[in-house]
């Protein structure tokens, strides 16, 4: 039965459709018809009057000859009235009626030439009508073509709309509103790089590729920019020795750099700690990150105050120390707490979140020159005499990194320099006190503008700042790197007001970083500035881990040019597809019914209104590598654009300089050392 049902079903759509095709078909002929037979009875009113006549009366002279015999034809005759309007006609009896022989009509010169004038005329007229009733056939079936292709369209109400890209530049050149910043061939808005650019899309969609078109022309244009490279692409295609610097503890090319060229003011302590330790995701308990975060800011202005900016011995320190030590050296600061060898395991648990948070702490070099102790290297011969004296050593007696030891400690006679040695280690000392310590880079001064030494490089703020880290560091440096960009949104945020300064924030993968504390408040704040964040990510999970799901949907809202390429994560898809909007339209709907009558056969037609996306999730899986949709701010519509690839130059800049990697030292383990680890573990 499902057969002969559909096979109904499509007989009677289809035998309907063929009806209402002859109707139309019909009437159209109708209508040319009339339109034609109008064509040729204006032509025709349009020949003289006369020749209607003469016309008239030859016709009647041919059709009298046509119905009777030849022999008659001498004897035919027909009333004839003369045509008084003509000259030469004298002929003529006065113009009044008379008989005249139908064979003698015939022959007459002038009667045959307008005779043959008026048919030409007229067939003229008729094939001329042929066409004009064709040309009104397929006007017609046009006309109702559109119309019936009209009814068919949808009618946008309101809501956001979509337009080809030369479109959207033409309306924005024509406004005055485009920028020297252009994307392909679309241009941006003018002024509008304050108020940030979001780039989104899988990998291999074309979202790197974007960044390289606009990179070179904020080159060209003279803006300063921090680049977050996580790859080594940007610094083989961008990164100019003369101008540029490079901050990454493992590169050979990398400016020196330690918390305190960052710490200018007691507060800049707690924006390192709170940025540099965070949460490694999940739903933690807060308090171990705030707790390490307490030690690591307290360490840092403690040394800042001993004006020790050792920064191998503090992370050393932190990382190694007994426990004992560990709360000598935090006793009466605030952080003291977390420290105390009373609760050893809440502390254990502090140590171990700050180890690893300060774990790129380990490939710092000091600006401090007295980095060791050379007293205790040069009258130590060995890791055992060093746990000697440890041991003649009292629990009140160790002292920490600051403090200098007491007079009245004593050191074993074997362990004990010589007065020769002890002059020559204070020469040393008096020698290095005495040495400039290495001037360290600050990023907060280069993001002012301020001009600096470091090393062998000045720099007056001018060029680009490139924070690299490579694949196989990361996970050691991402706290380090996530420190350094949050630092420099927080040096943007004090600098005086300008609308006219321009620093840029290039974030090709925001997602390698961990939180940044300051990214919010300078997405929201930093236009005031001429903070312009170029960022971007390819799923938002991504950003949900880190940030949160609203501080992310808050964080990403501030972004106010978005640039989506092909995405295929479905949270993602959905998001950007509420981003780019909903339209309202009036779409037709039509039914049809059908019958064993005729008269049960029909088809409405009816126009409702709708709301849906103006592009659907599953769209933005299917463009193409380099097609993305852009929705710039205003009311300016949505574009899909083509972005040109942008081929790298030839350029002989490594990606990266991998610097010779420090040597760390762990103490010898013996064989007998083993009773006295048996004897701790008895004691213990």
């Amino acid at each position: 039965m499902a057969f002969f049902k559909t096979m109904t079903q499509g007989g009677q759509v289809h035998i309907h459709q063929l009806h209402m095709l002859k109707q139309v078909i019909v009437t159209g002929l109708m209508v040319a018809f009339v339109i034609g037979f109008s064509w040729l009875g204006w032509k025709s009113y349009q020949l003289p009057s006369y020749g209607w006549q003469v016309l008239s009366q030859t016709s009647w002279a041919r059709f009298m000859l046509a119905t009777t015999p030849p022999e008659q034809h001498a004897t035919l005759y027909q009333e004839y009235v003369p045509l008084t309007p003509l000259k030469g006609t004298s002929s003529l009896r006065g113009g009044k009626p008379y008989r005249r022989s139908c064979l003698n009509i015939l022959k007459d010169p002038f009667l045959q030439k307008t005779t043959q004038h008026m048919e030409a005329q007229l067939k003229q007229a008729v094939y001329t009508s042929l066409w004009v009733g064709l040309a009104g056939f397929l006007a017609v079936m046009a006309l109702w073509f559109f119309m019936g292709r009209h009814q068919k369209k949808t009618e946008h109400q309101r809501g956001t709309t979509l337009v080809p890209w030369k479109k959207l530049a033409h309306l924005i050149v024509k406004e005055n509103q485009a920028s020297d910043l252009v994307l392909g061939e679309l241009p941006l808005l003018k002024y509008k790089e304050t108020s940030h650019t979001l780039i989104t899309g899988t990998t291999g969609s074309g979202k790197t590729n974007s960044f390289h078109c606009l990179l070179p022309q904020i080159r060209k244009r003279g803006d300063r920019a921090i680049i977050l490279d996580v790859t080594g692409d940007y610094i083989s295609r961008y990164y100019n020795k003369e101008t540029d610097i490079i901050l990454n503890p493992l590169d050979e090319r990398s400016v020196p750099w330690h918390p305190w060229a960052d710490c200018h003011l007691d507060s800049h302590y707690d924006v390192l700690a709170e940025s540099l330790i965070q949460p490694k995701g999940g739903h933690s308990d807060p308090f171990w990150d705030k707790a390490s975060r307490s030690l690591l800011k307290t360490a840092l202005r403690k040394y800042a105050y001993h004006k020790k900016n050792n920064i191998e011995e503090l992370t050393t320190f932190l990382m190694n120390s007994s426990d004992k030590e560990f709360e000598r050296f935090f006793k009466g600061t605030e952080a003291a707490a977390f420290a105390s060898s009373h609760n050893e395991k809440t502390t254990h648990s502090i140590r171990s979140v700050l180890s690893s948070q300060i774990e790129g702490f380990r490939h710092l070099e000091s600006s401090d020159p007295k980095k060791k102790d050379d007293k205790e290297n040069h009258c130590s011969k060995s890791n055992e005499e060093n746990e000697a004296r440890n041991d003649y050593k009292s629990q009140e007696e160790r002292q920490n990194p600051i403090d200098s030891a007491h007079p009245e400690q004593k050191i074993p006679a074997h362990l004990q320099c010589s007065d020769h040695q002890l002059s020559l280690l204070e020469e040393k000392e008096n020698t290095k006190a005495e040495e400039k310590p290495e001037p360290s880079f600050s990023i907060r001064k280069w993001i002012s503008g301020e001009k600096q030494e470091t090393g062998t490089q000045q720099n007056n703020g001018e060029g680009w700042l490139f924070i690299t880290a490579r694949a196989d560091q990361r996970q050691s440096l991402t706290p380090l790197i996530s420190a350094w960009m949050d630092m420099a949104i927080n040096a943007l945020m004090v600098l005086p007001e300008d609308y006219t300064r321009r620093l840029w924030f290039i974030l090709d993968e925001l997602a390698a970083l961990q939180n940044l504390p300051s990214l919010q408040r300078g997405l929201a704040e930093g236009r005031k500035y001429g903070g312009c964040f170029l960022a971007g990510f390819q799923s938002k999970p991504q950003l949900e881990d880190i940030y949160g799901r609203s501080a992310a949907e808050t964080m990403l809202d501030l972004f106010n040019t978005k640039i989506f390429f092909r995405c295929t994560e479905p949270s993602t898809q959905g998001w950007i597809s509420k981003v780019l909007g909903d339209k309202e339209e009036i779409e037709p709907q039509e039914n049809i019914s059908y019958g064993a009558h005729s008269m049960r056969d029909g088809v409405s037609l009816s126009r409702q209104t709708r709301q849906k996306p103006l592009i659907l999730p599953s769209e933005l899986s299917q463009l193409k590598d380099l097609e993305c949709y852009v929705k710039l701010p205003k009311d300016y519509s949505c574009t899909k654009l083509q972005i040109p690839y942008q081929a790298p130059p030839t350029s002989n800049t490594p990606s990266f300089l991998l610097k010779p990697e420090k040597k760390r030292e762990y103490p010898a383990y013996e064989e007998g050392g083993k009773e006295e680890v048996q004897q701790e573990e008895k004691e213990y």
